[in-house]
């Protein structure tokens, strides 16, 4: 009787798993990236929004791809869409995050008579925002300067809100410690300006350095921008208190004597 070899395991045919298909039937790239080095999931979705809201910043929504998010997070794509569905829900997630605070802040303030105290609180938690999400604004800016396809959602969705929320909350509640020069048709306009005083602070600052070199170098960091525009709000809407100015620095007397 003929004796047979044994078959080896390397001959016999293996099933090869399928990789996960991407929305429109794309199939996703396999590899061993599904999660950044001690994160969990939370914290996975957390670093996720804060690579897509600088990403998006820099881009634009058009130009920036899930395979860039997950790049600097550490993922492979497949395991992106294991935390959001594609790059949309990403986008809203982001705008959510970013935006959503100002209009809550504005609920806040919203039907109370404002006090010294009052205004003081909802203004540094504006600022405060601000200086955890800087980029929500540069993204703002960004989709409207180059006229982005998710414009017309982040209007209706977020800025109209916020800046109706913004003058009802001046009209009900900040009259008492608005300057004098400002009456209630000025008040729209001055949201506006508050708006457009953060937006452009928080996005032209960098741009400073690079003019006027080290200059402007102090003004760099978030929170010397945030206490500026916190000082800069105060003055342009409100009636505030005299400071008392820090006297002029005199010449001690052995500089005269040296002048001599």
């Amino acid at each position: 009787m003929p004796i047979r070899e044994p078959v080896s395991r390397s001959s016999t045919p293996r099933t090869r798993a399928r990789r996960p298909a991407r929305p429109g039937g794309e199939r996703a790239p396999t590899g061993k990236r599904g999660r950044p080095k001690g994160g969990n999931g939370a914290q996975t979705r957390d670093q996720i929004l804060d690579a897509a809201e600088r990403l998006y910043a820099e881009k634009g929504f058009a130009g920036t791809a899930i395979r860039d998010i997950a790049r600097v997070v550490g993922l492979n794509p497949a395991s992106l869409y294991a935390h959001f569905p594609g790059k949309d829900s990403i986008y809203a997630a982001v705008l959510t995050r970013g935006l959503k605070p100002f209009v809550d802040i504005n609920h806040l303030m919203l039907g109370t008579t404002w006090t010294e105290v009052t205004m003081a609180r909802g203004m540094d938690a504006l600022m405060d925002h601000l200086a955890q999400r800087p980029r929500a604004l540069r993204l703002v800016l960004h989709e409207a300067l180059t006229g982005g396809a998710h414009l017309p959602t982040l209007v209706r969705e977020w800025l109209e809100p916020g800046y109706s929320l913004a003058v009802t909350a001046f009209r009900s509640g900040g009259q008492p410690l608005l300057r004098p020069e400002w009456d209630d048709d000025d008040l729209p306009d001055l949201v506006a300006s508050v708006f457009f005083l953060m937006l452009g602070h928080v996005v032209i600052a960098p741009l400073l350095a690079d003019v006027f070199g080290g200059h402007a170098a102090a003004a760099q960091s978030v929170p010397r921008r945030v206490e500026f525009l916190r000082k800069a709000v105060r003055v342009l809407l409100f009636e505030t208190k005299p400071v008392a100015r820090k006297p002029a620095r005199t010449r001690s007397r052995g500089s005269k004597e040296k002048k001599r």
